[in-house]
């Protein structure tokens, strides 16, 4: 017989258990009528569903996201505008796959990914991998070219005939039954952003809307990715192929690796900030103008905000200043010190002052003026090049230059040929002759790198420009260690045939020698390189004292990396994978919550949609108005000297004088 004890407790798991069932009929009847409702308006967000203390998996968040089709998109420079369309879907628990479509400046390479879609964080950094060909054991990926940004200049029917190509590939390698499952993205880099606002907007929308009209992907995004957002896919990339997120056996976080890339428009610096280091390099800069500048450049992960790991990044990015970009804004400043008839006059200090040689032209009692007409241009111009070597004669037609450059008053560098130059008969044929001087190579980069500063390369008129940074302290690298990629590694590896550890005195004497080496002879011990179908590769040969004369002007006259510095590593792969900025982006992806944005807001930055985390502000308004004059004031020669900002001992923001006495005993310290 049962006890009335026993009794008792039976009718207590029975109340329960019936209460429970009330609680959760109640919940899915409350989740049915949100999801009614906001099906009916249109204005579905995520939300998380939740699970034992933990972050949510993949599929979770997909199952409880209204999934749809992203429209055009430039971050942080047209805003975000994304059109939707589909429903959200959950798909049966088998892989999931993810697309990123990297349309760089030398072609456009599709490359698809994949994991399980029952991992949770932080499992799934370890476990997305690429697709693997069942045939062929390597991955599935695939260049495409031309490049994306050439079609500027083509029909839409042509650029159509191309974006076909890529999205049949990916139909074919994802299968069928997954593709109403499966995200796209299509990223546009470097190459891209050189183009006009209006043409990459052009460029992108008939890419989009050809994709959503002719296949059926849950999800197709196009964008323009910012230098920044680049930087920072890199060093997802490079960190969780280190296994750097988390220390191994603990599930506690360890130290990050900074990345600097370089590759053919543009090099991206990236580094984790740590706590107090933000503070430390605005003690460095000790110029408030310097101080906005760096703060624009600090982003942070969508796989941080989603999942409390606080990934706070200094990602800055200088285009322009690529191996390719960098070697043609070179030709620029040859051909200048040709038209002035000698070396160039001092250039302006680094401190960010305008040049004065090509401005005495230019502003007299407020009129402008012009130069003087140059003699007539010539249809071919022969140049020594120090930087390229002995024997070495470029084949006339390779280097086309406007004539432009010969009338220019306000700039040096930046000259670029185009079709309507061609059209016009408005350029002129380059022939280099190589020399071989490495003393007077050194020189002209260095040259280069002011005058790209001086001159604000590539920035937007009245905008904060990140060529201000170069020759400032905004990378402390006593505090961190970095991986070098892309032009670091060929040239350090490859080319120099150094590995380790970044040696500067090794790399000058092996840099000298390359440079002051007869072309024939590179030609022989490279012959590998010297025979490749690759154009843009076997160039390497000649081209290969200049890059390496860059890369190190870059390091030590750019950034500030002490000659001594044993911090910086050149890499390619890790574990032999590509640690490719793709990858980062579909793990960045793939764990991002989207915020909700309303409608009419498309114009909103990236910075400005970040808005405030758990670490504070992280995108701060632009400044306007009477800021912005201020902030310009600078750039106004006339403009006269503001008092020093005093000390605010009541700002909790601020620093008081006891931070600066901090700060001042840790730099002694360090």
């Amino acid at each position: 017989m049962m006890s009335s004890f026993a009794m008792d407790k039976m009718r207590q798991n029975a109340s329960w258990r019936s209460s429970s069932r009330r609680s959760s009929l109640l919940i899915a009847l409350l989740h049915l009528l949100y999801l009614s409702e906001c099906l009916h308006s249109g204005t579905c967000i995520r939300f998380r569903i939740p699970k034992s203390k933990s972050a949510p998996s993949l599929s979770e968040l997909n199952s409880a996201t209204a999934i749809g089709a992203a429209g055009f998109d430039e971050a942080s420079e047209l805003g975000t505008q994304d059109s939707t369309s589909g429903s959200s879907r959950r798909g049966p628990k088998e892989q999931t796959y993810g697309v990123i479509v990297d349309c760089g400046s030398s072609g456009t390479r599709a490359h698809i990914y994949q994991w399980d879609t029952e991992l949770d964080w932080p499992k799934l950094l370890q476990h997305v991998q690429p697709m693997i060909d069942p045939e062929s054991g390597e991955p599935v990926s695939k260049k495409f070219t031309p490049d994306l940004a050439s079609f500027a200049d083509r029909s839409p029917e042509e650029l159509r005939d191309y974006v076909a190509k890529v999205a049949d590939y990916i139909a074919e390698k994802v299968p069928k039954e997954r593709h109403s499952f499966t995200v796209v993205y299509m990223m546009a880099t470097a190459g891209m952003r050189l183009l006009e606002k209006e043409e990459q907007k052009f460029i992108m929308d008939e890419v989009r809307e050809y994709v959503l009209e002719n296949y059926n992907f849950s999800n197709v995004t196009t964008s323009v990715i910012s230098g920044s957002d680049e930087g920072m896919y890199r060093w997802i990339s490079v960190n969780s192929k280190a296994k750097r997120f988390l220390k191994p056996g603990t599930g506690k976080q360890t130290s990050t690796y900074g990345v600097i890339e370089m590759g053919g428009a543009s090099v991206q610096v990236v580094y984790q900030l740590k706590e107090g280091l933000k503070q430390i390099v605005h003690w460095h800069l000790h110029d408030s103008d310097l101080e906005y500048i760096y703060d624009q450049q600090v982003v942070e992960p969508e796989m941080s905000r989603a999942n409390n790991h606080a990934y706070l990044l200094h990602s800055t990015t200088f285009l322009g200043f690529g191996g390719d970009s960098a070697h043609q804004a070179y030709f620029d400043l040859l051909i200048r010190k040709h038209i002035e008839g000698g070396p160039l006059d001092k250039l302006a200090e680094i401190s960010g002052q305008f040049m004065d040689r090509v401005r005495e032209y230019l502003v007299c009692d407020d009129e402008p003026k012009f130069a003087p007409e140059p003699k007539e241009v010539p249809e071919v111009l022969v140049l020594d090049d120090p930087c390229s070597p002995r024997g070495y004669r470029s084949k006339e037609g390779e280097i086309l230059k406007p004539k432009a450059i010969w009338y220019s008053t306000d700039r040096t560098i930046g000259f670029t040929a185009d079709e309507e130059d061609e059209k016009r008969n408005d350029v002129f044929k380059v022939i280099l002759e190589g020399t071989g001087n490495y003393r007077k190579c050194k020189q002209y980069v260095k040259e280069l790198l002011h005058v790209a500063k001086s001159e604000l390369l590539n920035c937007e008129p009245n905008e904060p420009c990140t060529m201000q940074l170069i020759g400032e302290p905004f990378v402390q690298f006593r505090l961190m260690n970095f991986d070098g990629i892309g032009d670091f590694y060929y040239t350090t590896r490859t080319m120099l045939q150094l590995d380790g550890a970044y040696n500067h005195a090794r790399f000058t004497k092996m840099t000298k020698k390359l440079c002051e080496t007869r072309h024939e002879k590179l030609r022989s011990k490279f012959a590998s390189i010297d025979s490749n179908p690759n154009p843009k590769i076997s160039a390497r040969i000649h081209n290969e004292c200049f890059r390496a004369v860059w890369v190190d002007t870059f390091l030590v006259d750019g950034l500030g990396m002490p000659k001594d510095y044993k911090g910086f590593n050149t890499i390619d792969e890790i574990k032999d994978e590509d640690p490719e900025w793709t990858l980062g982006a579909v793990l960045d992806k793939s764990l991002a919550i989207e915020k909700a944005t309303p409608e009419g807001d498309e114009e909103t930055s990236a910075a400005e949609k970040d808005g405030e985390t758990e670490l504070g502000v992280i995108g701060e308004k632009k400044p306007e108005g009477p800021e912005l004059e201020h902030y310009f004031e600078r750039m106004n020669p006339e403009a006269e000297p503001e008092a020093p900002n005093e000390l605010n001992d009541e700002d909790p923001d601020g620093l008081n004088e006891e931070d600066l006495q901090d700060l001042d005993d840790l730099h002694d310290v360090l």
